[in-house]
């Protein structure tokens, strides 16, 4: 056994060196869909969903849950536009919107920019759905809305929860005004 993975070894660098540039290019792009279906699996799902009759909760959910400091990070103490562009350029999109619901909430005098990234996105994805994906991954473990005990949620703040699904309906209200008309042939 430890003569084939010495054999392996040593003959890896010469395996990789032996390979064809369409191989190569091959293992990279197929890489790069799996990533790029992963994210959009990950953007299109919500956080917490009834399916028949069970409860299914994701992955950044059940992360939200358990690891305080992640859920620390994810949910600052103020909402500020610098922190969301760091997102959106991360491509954390669903994370950066539940920021830009909040700042839409808290900054008024920016309210306007925040609708102009929602409707500017709208024309590239469904944001009615991302928006709502965005308000049942992130709201119902806010610290604004609830504490963590034993693991499980326990929601203080209702009254938060109600108004943050209220500026979540409002904005869709307001994209699907801003919607372009689609263009028939």
């Amino acid at each position: 056994m430890r003569l084939l993975c010495l054999f392996i070894f040593l003959n890896s660098s010469f395996i990789t060196w032996a390979q064809s540039d369409k191989a190569t290019k091959k293992d990279s792009t197929e890489a790069a869909i799996a990533f790029v279906k992963a994210w959009e699996k990950d953007f299109l799902d919500m956080g917490m969903s009834l399916q028949k009759d069970s409860l299914h909760i994701n992955e950044e959910t059940k992360r939200l849950l358990l690891d305080s400091s992640y859920r620390k990070a994810t949910y600052p103490a103020n909402y500020n536009w610098p922190d969301a562009i760091a997102l959106m350029k991360k491509m954390d999109l669903k994370k950066a919107f539940y920021h830009i619901i909040n700042l839409y909430r808290t900054d008024t005098a920016h309210q306007e920019l925040a609708l102009q990234t929602f409707v500017l996105y709208d024309s590239l994805v469904d944001m009615e759905k991302i928006l709502m994906n965005s308000f049942y991954t992130y709201s119902l473990l806010d610290p604004q809305v609830c504490v963590i005990k034993n693991g499980k949620p326990d929601i203080q703040h209702p009254d938060v929860l109600e108004s943050k699904f209220a500026t979540v309906k409002e904005i869709i209200e307001i994209v699907k005004l801003n919607r372009k008309p689609v263009a028939s042939k």
